[in-house]
């Protein structure tokens, strides 16, 4: 499993974007609000569910070349890219709780967002291929 890195304001490969310090600390049932919504940019389709709840992350390695992002995006409540490639999965961490979209396969737009009283602080791409 390879995570993708690189700074936020670059914007070019998979990305792993850290947002500010700090922040609230999670609500109990955060868990079950993260949601996520893919629009496959190939056939238009939107798809939109819950987001999985996960323990921690893989440690950072280079981009891979099976895997192409861009437009990587932080705010206080979500966490947003476009990647193209096989067996992929974006993340988003909210006040500590990491949360996983579906594994994708294609050209996807894909946005998590986070729980309400949460704040995303941090987003990655994962290539499981």
């Amino acid at each position: 499993m390879k995570v993708l890195n690189s700074l936020g304001a670059l914007g070019v490969s998979a990305l792993l974007v850290l947002g500010a310090g700090g922040g609230m600390a999670p609500t109990a049932d955060a868990a079950e609000g993260a949601r996520y919504a893919a629009t496959n940019l190939d056939t238009g389709k939107t798809e939109e569910g819950a987001a999985t709840p996960s323990e921690g992350g893989a440690p950072g390695v280079p981009p891979s070349p099976n895997l192409h992002c861009s437009g990587g995006a932080l705010d206080n409540t979500s966490w947003e890219i476009t990647c193209n490639g096989t067996r992929w999965q974006s993340r988003v961490v909210c006040s500590g709780q990491q949360f996983n979209s579906p594994v994708f396969n294609g050209n996807f737009f894909v946005r998590l967002t986070c729980p309400a009283g949460t704040v995303a602080t941090a987003g990655a791409v994962v290539d499981l291929s």
